[in-house]
């Protein structure tokens, strides 16, 4: 949905609006979607726009568009989320100039050797919906801030960004943001292949600290430079090993397991087969 054509005047505005309306009706796109296009194509005629009347006649009429969507899918917190879908768009650049402000004063006291600042952005990675709302308001927040971490060589963030056993907040959830998790997994997987430097250990330890979960066992598992474990990190591959097959076979009963527990049982199973096997080559 993000490529619509350009919204030069009210007209076309409001016959964008209609298309959406119209793939709505048709099962094409769900509500939510619907909104989120209206809000943008609403917010697009914003930053061309020059007649302050012509704002208005748009936004009156995606506002009645959207009551009619929430009243015809009996949800009127549709128009409430509207709003703020809105608000947050024409919020954007002042958002992201406030996060860059934060990101760089993270920045520069951690490379002056400041260790709280370190502290800082594991705490913004950890909580950051829920301290940080005004930036985190920002859709590309968490991309951001995790290259940060990332750039900085923090393990500790990605690994609070994205842990189901973690903080109320967290920036990366698996459960409602997929695309930020696997990018958090993805960046500690580039630090864990690191095999020299300190955060290369920290990164492989995050890393079978999220195997040993049931939600990312796989997708951890899979990130893991097993060439690179030393006996510790086999040892406690091992025991996550371990531990599944007696979470998942002790029953006396067995029960049919889903198939994303079956597919992370194999991946695990088989990264402990191939760390212990790297550790036997010359």
């Amino acid at each position: 949905m993000g490529d619509e054509p350009a919204i030069v005047d009210v007209e076309a505005g409001a016959a964008a609006i209609d298309k959406v309306e119209s793939q709505l009706r048709r099962g094409v796109i769900t509500d939510t979607d619907a909104i989120s296009t209206i809000a943008r194509q609403v917010h697009e005629l914003t930053t061309t726009a020059v007649d302050p009347a012509e704002l208005d006649l748009m936004h009156d009429y995606a506002h009645s568009t959207v009551e009619r969507i929430a009243t015809d899918h009996h949800d009127p917190v549709l128009v409430e989320w509207f709003d703020e879908q809105l608000e947050s768009l024409q919020r954007g650049p002042e958002v992201a100039a406030l996060l860059d402000i934060e990101l760089e004063r993270i920045e520069l006291a951690l490379t002056s050797g400041d260790g709280a600042a370190r502290d800082e952005l594991v705490e913004l990675c950890a909580t950051g919906f829920h301290t940080h709302r005004v930036l985190l308001s920002l859709n590309t927040a968490p991309e951001t801030i995790l290259g940060t971490a990332h750039r900085l060589a923090v393990p500790d963030a990605l690994l609070a960004a994205v842990d189901p056993d973690g903080r109320f907040g967290r920036i990366a959830p698996h459960d409602r943001d997929r695309p930020n998790a696997m990018l958090a997994l993805d960046l500690l997987a580039h630090l864990a292949a690191e095999p020299d430097s300190a955060a290369g250990g920290q990164a492989r330890s995050a890393l079978l600290q999220l195997a040993g979960t049931i939600e990312l066992a796989g997708e951890a598992a899979v990130r893991l430079p097993v060439h690179l474990l030393d006996d510790d990190d086999r040892a406690r591959l091992l025991a996550i090993h371990e531990a599944r097959t007696d979470l998942f076979d002790r029953d006396p009963i067995h029960l049919p397991l889903p198939l994303d527990i079956l597919r992370d049982n194999r991946i695990i199973r088989t990264a402990t087969w191939l760390a212990f096997d790297a550790a036997q080559q010359p």
